[in-house]
């Protein structure tokens, strides 16, 4: 989760506070799987 943009994270959570503790993990989650996916495609291009 090192190379997670925080920006597009913290955007995300102050337009949209998570209720519970769980929630904010699963969207950290989601958003760290997202930056890794794009990492790998951007790797496999060159």
């Amino acid at each position: 989760m090192a190379d997670l943009q925080p920006r597009r994270f913290h955007y995300s959570l102050a337009k949209n506070a998570p209720r519970t503790f769980p929630e904010l993990l699963s969207r950290a989650q989601k958003y760290s799987n997202a930056d890794e996916l794009t990492n790998a495609k951007r790797g496999a291009d060159s």
